[in-house]
């Protein structure tokens, strides 16, 4: 057990205490971990990824329209703050810029697909395991095609994700070259 000299008894007696209760604790602890150990054990081996949320008709679907037209707006907000007010001139924030951009349409390519969905019939689309070999259903109208094009959805998030991330790497890169620069010339 740690000794505790202080000047005071009652700092010494405080550390006293907090010496106790540490030793204890990792008494404790030494007993929990195993039993913890096996209750979350099948956290990490899942029997199914449910990574697609059905939304219940028809508040899920509001909710969820609601929650892409609060991000669209956030993105355009954030776009309007980068360009009224820039944090810095680097590529790194014309990258950002390019990502919310992105971000923002993914989100009203999103509102419509949802929109489409609860319109259209089910078989609209002729749906397989491969996704890239669905299909349209005659008859070939323009909201089945809007639908079919808004339903690759994908392609605005997974491109609004890497300029995300080339801004980034550039934004750290930056960072580094500037925490470099002030070691060199030794300031602070």
């Amino acid at each position: 057990m740690k000794t505790c000299s202080q000047s005071s008894p009652i700092a010494s007696a405080a550390c006293r205490c907090a010496v106790s209760f540490i030793a204890q604790l990792s008494g404790l602890l030494r007993i929990c971990m195993p039993v913890l150990f096996v209750l979350f054990l099948p956290l990490f081996f899942p029997s199914r990824a449910a990574a697609v949320q059905i939304h219940g008709p028809p508040e899920g679907l509001y909710v969820h329209q609601m929650a892409h037209c609060i991000f669209a707006a956030a993105m355009i907000f954030l776009i309007y703050l980068l360009s009224k007010y820039p944090p810095g001139k680097g590529t790194a924030w014309k990258y950002l810029k390019i990502s919310l951009f992105f971000f923002f349409m993914w989100n009203i390519n999103a509102l419509i697909v949802h929109s489409l969905d609860v319109r259209l019939p089910d078989d609209a689309l002729f749906k397989t395991a491969d996704f890239w070999k669905n299909r349209l259903n005659p008859p070939l109208t323009l909201e089945r095609w809007v639908y079919f094009v808004t339903k690759h959805d994908h392609f605005w998030c997974v491109t609004a994700m890497f300029f995300l991330v080339i801004s980034l790497r550039s934004l750290c890169r930056d960072t580094e070259q500037k925490l470099t620069m002030r070691k060199e010339t030794g300031k602070p």
